[in-house]
């Protein structure tokens, strides 16, 4: 009833002071206080506003093309501040009119705004947006003028319900966001372990625990039941590598030397999900593979945290990689049977001898005197065959213990007399048959031995330079000759050199140099292959990357472990550190480092887990031609013997230029 009675002797009060003008009403806002602390600064209700409110709209404002070239900005109403002279000037509900704003500028953003125009408020256009002011000016939207034409967005600063609304673009755009944790490790062959996790739906944090499915946590697999719905598998500790979801309501058998994805996400609950995944093929196809639509509950109730590929029977996983705030890391094939285009004539047939094959050469006995090859003629092994001599080849028998022999009488070669000299064989048309090429020494070649020899115009009479030169005819000697190659670009008897000095290229006219470096050259995936561990305490540390998937352009040093941009522009970054023998409830980070400042630092605690933690930072950042970067690892631990995790997938490095 107290309170009851406060606030009805306040509305009174704010009933009476404002029918007695605006005067004594700005006055009573002006004395009215809400609760505060001795000494504080601010305590009225009209500086609780000036502090806490932006200028911005509540109503109206609406941008209409007039189809005239001009636009009206509707009336509306909200807050704004008296000044631009501080961000907590007095702040005032106000009204302004319609306004009709013309000219606006052609080819051009046209930026509307409301101004408090000496306490009349009324609308203004300007092409500059940074020219407005963010205390006593606020945006209603933009316009662009081509021509006749306007293209409108009404996008300004509106301030009705406005957590509501941030609540709902967050929920909208980003749906749910991971703070921390909840990463995904093998703890033990195809056995998952997730970290406790910390993740944000709109401003609610949501906790969830870690799981170990090595020690006596499980997880639930899901495949599609071919009618619309799901088919779980509960209580798994073990990631199946044999089967894949083919859509017809059960799991396929993964084909020999194939691989799979499954896809792990985690609940709000903390239980883990793995999704098996829609395709078994070579690596580099399930790594391109598009994360497939989960279930109704994963998509309302969980977030995707990793993707892990397996091997057809084949343990440990192939593969994990975080879904964090990254795309997937793709990798060059390193396994023979992954390559391409390896397919003979039938499929999953190669060009290689299969075990079939190989078995089948043993079988049927041994090949008369008139057989010598033993042939698979088609797919059924068990019809083998050997080939009998034919037309123009027979095998001599060489007797017991001997070596049998091939004769060749085709087309009369057997009939060709030794020539007594070295002589090429060709096929004389004319005659049908083959015969021996004479070679005319005088004309400048012969044979010697099995080489075919050059000696026109003393062409054999050339030493061997002991070095790289060309060669040249010099018409005064009459002769074949090297040339000898200096420094510069002109010639003097047979030099290639410059007068006196190298050429200096600003003194040349018309002389451009084609930067033109294309963006595939500019591609660099390299890894921690080797140990590096006892991190120092607190100190960033270079993480000795030495091992490259792929560096198309020769951008990357693994001597100094260092990218060096070889053209401006924007690079695509990907650089991920995982952490061992981690001490619980201390913090991990990993950096990119141009050599002065950091360029993307991320910063990760572990909570009470001591397993593998992995910090990783995925950033576009811009570069000029010859800046550096090097990744950098950082333990708080409060020790030196935090190691980092070697391998492809744990620790790395990505640079690709995109612009």
């Amino acid at each position: 009833m107290g309170i009851e009675r406060d606030i009805v002797g306040m509305v009174k009060a704010i009933q009476k002071e404002t029918r007695l003008g605006d005067k004594r009403a700005e006055q009573f806002w002006d004395r009215t206080t809400v609760r505060y602390l001795t000494g504080a600064t601010y305590h009225t209700f009209q500086e609780w506003l000036n502090t806490t409110q932006s200028s911005g709209y509540v109503v109206g404002g609406a941008i209409i093309d007039d189809t005239d070239g001009t636009i009206t900005v509707e009336a509306g109403a909200g807050f704004i501040k008296s000044s631009a002279a501080s961000a907590i000037e007095t702040t005032y509900f106000f009204d302004w009119p319609e306004s009709i704003i013309v000219p606006l500028v052609d080819k051009k953003v046209n930026y509307i705004y409301v101004e408090y125009n000496a306490g009349t408020p009324r609308a203004y256009s300007t092409i500059d947006r940074t020219a407005i002011r963010l205390s006593d000016q606020f945006t209603l939207g933009r316009v662009y003028k081509d021509g006749g034409t306007l293209h409108v967005i009404n996008a300004g600063v509106q301030l009705d319900n406005h957590v509501r609304k941030n609540h709902e673009r967050l929920v909208a755009v980003h749906w749910v966001e991971r703070a921390s944790g909840g990463v995904i490790s093998e703890p033990a062959a195809l056995q998952l372990k997730s970290t406790a996790g910390v993740f944000y739906v709109g401003a609610n944090e949501i906790t969830t625990v870690g799981q170990d499915t090595s020690i006596a946590d499980t997880f639930t697999g899901l495949y599609r039941d071919g009618a619309g719905g799901w088919t779980k598998e509960l209580a798994q500790t073990d990631v199946n590598n044999e089967k894949y979801d083919d859509g017809d309501g059960g799991l396929e058998d993964i084909p020999p030397n194939k691989y799979s994805a499954r896809y792990v996400y985690i609940d709000f609950d903390g239980h883990l999900f793995v999704q098996y995944g829609q395709q078994a093929d070579k690596l580099a196809v399930i790594q391109a593979e598009e994360v497939p639509a989960p279930s109704d509950f994963l998509s309302s109730f969980a977030i995707l945290a990793a993707r892990v590929i397996v091997k057809d029977g084949v343990s440990p996983l192939a593969d994990i990689a975080s879904a964090y705030d990254t795309d997937f890391v793709f990798t060059g094939v390193s396994d023979h049977n992954d390559l391409s285009n390896l397919q003979g004539g039938q499929a999953d047939q190669y060009y290689h001898m299969t075990e079939a094959e190989h078995t089948a050469l043993g079988v049927g006995g041994a090949p008369s005197d008139s057989q010598f090859v033993v042939l698979a003629l088609d797919g059924d092994l068990s019809a083998e065959r050997v080939l009998a001599a034919g037309a123009g080849i027979g095998l001599n028998d060489g007797g017991a213990n001997g070596n049998a022999t091939i004769a060749i009488s085709h087309l009369g070669l057997e009939a060709l007399a030794d020539p007594d000299d070295d002589m090429i064989m060709f096929w004389d048309d004319s005659a049908g048959a083959l015969k021996w090429l004479a070679v005319p020494k005088a004309g400048g070649l012969a044979i010697d031995g099995t080489d075919l020899v050059l000696d026109f115009l003393g062409l054999e009479d050339l030493t061997d330079p002991d070095e790289d030169k060309i060669l040249f005819w010099d018409d005064s000697a009459g002769a074949l000759k090297w040339l000898a190659i200096s420094t510069g670009l002109h010639i003097v008897d047979t030099d290639l050199k410059t007068k006196d000095s190298e050429i200096d290229h600003d003194s040349l006219s018309n002389f451009e140099v084609d930067e033109h470096i294309d963006h595939d050259e500019c591609c660099v995936s390299v890894y921690l292959n080797a140990a590096q561990n006892n991190l120092v305490n607190n100190a960033w540390t270079t993480v000795e990357i030495a091992e490259e998937v792929y560096d198309t352009g020769n951008d990357f040093s693994v001597i100094t472990y260092t990218f060096t941009a070889l053209k401006a522009g924007k690079y695509a970054a990907h650089g991920q550190a995982s952490f061992q023998n981690v001490i619980a409830n201390k913090r991990y980070g990993v950096r990119l480092y141009d050599g002065f400042v950091s360029r993307i630092t991320a910063i990760s605690g572990n909570g009470d887990d001591t397993g593998p933690i992995v910090v990783s930072v995925n950033k576009d950042i811009i570069l000029d031609k010859g800046e550096t970067i090097v990744l950098q690892a950082v333990s708080s631990a409060g020790v030196d013997t935090v190691d980092l995790v070697t391998g492809l997938s744990y620790t790395f490095l990505t640079m690709r230029r995109v612009a």
